[in-house]
């Protein structure tokens, strides 16, 4: 095999190594996530005039 083939294994399990550190840190909040869905009517909206 070809040893880019094996760079990139090795760049997405150290990738992988500090999203599931991340993770483990973050702390979600449900009503703060409720209220600001609850802000916007459609989100959709926001992707469509971008």
């Amino acid at each position: 095999m070809n040893n880019q083939v094996f760079d990139a294994v090795r760049d997405v399990a150290k990738t992988l190594d500090v999203l599931v550190d991340f993770m483990k840190c973050l702390e979600i909040d449900p009503g703060e996530m409720l209220w600001h869905l609850g802000d916007k009517p459609c989100w959709s909206s926001d992707l469509v005039s971008t």
